[in-house]
């Protein structure tokens, strides 16, 4: 699995997001996307 910086791309938006990881670390005010898969933390 790779990391991209989202903000660093020319058109982000097409690049949507395909899963979440770590929720159980996300603020408080992120909303998630309950369709895709997620992962709450890694291991």
């Amino acid at each position: 699995m790779n990391d991209v910086t989202v903000a660093s791309l020319d058109d982000p938006d097409a690049f949507a997001p395909q899963e979440a990881i770590f929720r159980e670390d996300k603020l408080p005010w992120v909303a998630l996307n309950e369709l895709l898969p997620s992962f709450p933390k890694t291991g």
